[in-house]
């Protein structure tokens, strides 16, 4: 069965795209040094990877979906078909952004998740990840979410150096839990 992603890429960009990021760029770039390497795991409309790039980064981008790849290749972006957890490169990166992209794992499978995301940063690397808020995991409208609380969070025993919980940008209704993994 085809994901929800093959299926609406196009409905995906465009609800995506425009989204105001701002408020969580901020929060990112406060532990990111500047001109640095940055991944994007999971960059869907490529509206992050573009931001970044635009500021001076050496970014590049992967993503499962081929329609994703497409477009962000229009956009001039780097990017490669690839898994997160198969991704292997020759150097390592300042920073990873994985902005709502993990969410689709299932909790158990987090763990080595966090572990490939610490063995693809420098030593100094931080990575943002954002995960829906709440208790919940299971599917809802043919996508798996893993959702995550502070609580829920601590037993992955990683290092965050900060942390914060803030509204939908696309005012979806929920809450979002984003926060600063250091290497």
């Amino acid at each position: 069965m085809e994901n929800f992603y093959t299926l609406n890429p196009q409905e995906y960009i465009k609800a995506t795209f425009q989204a105001d990021m701002s408020n969580e760029y901020r929060f990112y770039l406060h532990h990111l040094k500047p001109q640095g390497r940055i991944l994007e795991i999971g960059f869907g409309s490529a509206r992050d990877l573009l931001y970044f790039k635009n500021r001076g980064y050496d970014v590049l981008g992967i993503d499962i979906e081929d329609e994703f790849i497409n477009h962000a290749k229009d956009l001039g972006l780097n990017c490669k078909k690839a898994n997160i957890m198969e991704f292997e490169d020759d150097e390592k990166f300042d920073g990873i952004w994985a902005c709502s992209s993990l969410i689709h794992f299932p909790s158990q499978d987090l763990d080595k998740v966090f572990n490939k995301i610490l063995s693809l940063l420098k030593d100094d690397g931080v990575a943002y990840c954002s995960f829906k808020y709440g208790d919940y995991e299971g599917y809802i409208a043919e996508r798996y979410y893993t959702y995550l609380t502070k609580e829920k969070l601590a037993k992955y025993n990683l290092n965050i150096v900060d942390i914060h919980i803030s509204k939908d940008t696309l005012n979806r209704g929920n809450d979002w839990i984003s926060f600063i993994i250091k290497k």
